[in-house]
């Protein structure tokens, strides 16, 4: 079982990087090219209410980054082959970015999600069950309660 993997994909003079990491259940998808590589947005998928947050960080004069809405569009298209939560850090900056190159951009990374859904559904993964207190006084198998006494 391979739980980390990467995936690139260059056109119209820029490289766009999806590295994947599948924590348990959990997926850590990070977007990451051109010139300049950041952390410009944070989008947080929630597998239980099925609810999408997004965080976009400050950037340059009083702007904001608009990486997010490619991680959203991402989570978009993956959701559905999720086996649980997702987070997505994107950050893709190239200098003097063209229209053309923003258009290809989204295009870019619905290609490296349906790359990313292909090993999704291809490897097996191995997941573990957490394992929680029938109450409060349960006592774990070392003999200590959950404070440690």
């Amino acid at each position: 079982m391979n739980s980390k993997r990467t995936f690139k994909i260059t056109q119209l003079d820029f490289t766009i990087q999806l590295d994947a990491q599948m924590i348990n259940r959990d997926l850590l998808i990070e977007i990451t090219g051109g010139d300049v590589p950041h952390l410009g947005s944070i989008v947080m998928y929630d597998a239980k209410t099925v609810e999408v947050t997004v965080k976009n960080f400050q950037s340059h004069h009083g702007r904001v980054h608009k990486d997010g809405m490619l991680a959203e569009k991402l989570i978009d298209q993956i959701k559905e082959f999720l086996p649980g939560n997702c987070v997505v850090t994107a950050g893709i900056h190239v200098n003097q970015i063209s229209r053309a190159q923003i258009q290809k951009s989204f295009e870019m990374v619905h290609s490296l999600g349906d790359e990313l859904i292909d090993w999704l559904q291809t490897t097996s993964f191995e997941y573990q069950n957490p394992m929680y207190y029938k109450n409060s006084t349960e006592i774990d198998k070392r003999g200590k309660d959950k404070c440690g006494n």
